[in-house]
């Protein structure tokens, strides 16, 4: 709220602005200082690194994707490859709960008791990313190669709205079936 009222519903110097931009400092120092002192969170401190390894993978294959894909000029099999990747990571990972739920490992600390090793469940996350990010942003850039230069911006915000309400209606659909089978 401070930074989206900062300058459009308030001054920037107003006692408001200021009292938010205050509490938000605050608040996000109590959240750190409660997540590294914390034991049992619903988010643990190491979670930061835990997904590094599928933040970087993402990050490096959204950049590395753009040139070759800009010279080929075909987008579907990365597409087809970044589905296939990120399915094959899921797989790993499912196997690993079905593994420990067929094993009857017993969780300890609320946290789910996996037979993996950490490296093959980082193996499986850099795998996601990879696959992810082969698929992230490429619709941008074939919205604006296939719609005319008046209709570029259309093009660009119906493939944001139709990014944001697709993962809207899995989620909601997913919770749903979690809900009633769980």
């Amino acid at each position: 709220m401070a930074i989206t009222f900062s300058g459009t519903v308030y001054p920037w110097n107003s006692a408001q602005d200021i009292a938010l931009l205050c509490l938000l400092g605050i608040v996000s120092i109590a959240l750190g200082i409660h997540l590294s002192n914390s034991c049992n969170t619903a988010v643990p401190s190491s979670l930061a690194y835990d997904y590094l390894f599928f933040i970087g993978s993402l990050a490096a294959f959204t950049m590395l994707n753009g040139h070759p894909l800009a010279r080929s000029g075909y987008s579907m099999p990365w597409y087809v490859t970044g589905s296939a990747l990120v399915i094959a990571a899921n797989g790993m990972l499912y196997n690993c709960q079905t593994v420990a739920y067929s094993l009857s490992l017993p969780p300890s600390n609320n946290t789910l008791a996996i037979s993996a090793s950490n490296s093959f469940i980082y193996a499986a996350m850099v795998l996601n990313g990879i696959g992810t990010g082969m698929f992230l942003n490429p619709p941008f850039a074939v919205a604006q190669w296939l719609a005319p230069p008046k209709e570029t911006s259309s093009a660009v915000g119906f493939i944001r709205c139709a990014r944001g309400s697709g993962l809207a209606i899995a989620l909601s659909i997913a919770n749903a079936i979690f809900l009633n089978l769980a």
